[in-house]
């Protein structure tokens, strides 16, 4: 028992430190793409300065030194109460984005999500509540 005892828990230590620097790896490769999709999309921006909704608040921090808040994962009706409360005047609808907003289309939403611009798969709105 205690050569398995030590036998186990060197594999354990060995297993989760190689899953913690695979996991740490995949989510560097995510951010920059967040990060990369931030900054093509400040300079299209309108109105510097203004609150967006992004799906990383302090990504989007890090790139614009502006105000974001997080984009409701429970749609669109959502998003036009969060941007009401909190005074978001843009919204960064991403590439990876939740099941609520799956097949949105701006051009159908009617006068509430306004398409600014574009950068590949990224989307600036004006949000008008």
């Amino acid at each position: 028992p205690p050569v398995a005892y030590r036998n186990f828990s060197i594999i354990f230590l060995l297993l989760s430190a190689a899953m913690c620097a695979y996991l740490t790896g995949e989510q560097a490769r995510d951010w920059e793409k967040q990060v990369a999709g931030y900054r093509a999309l400040l300079p299209l921006l309108p109105q510097p300065g203004a609150t967006v909704m992004t799906l990383n608040p302090p990504g989007w921090w890090y790139v614009a030194r502006t105000p974001s808040i997080q984009v409701p994962s429970n749609g669109p009706a959502a998003a036009l109460a969060a941007a009401a409360r909190y005074g978001a005047t843009y919204l960064v609808l991403e590439p990876a984005r939740a099941k609520a907003w799956e097949g949105f289309d701006p051009q159908a939403a009617g006068p509430h999500f306004q398409p600014v611009a574009a950068a590949g798969d990224w989307l600036l709105l004006r949000v008008s509540p």
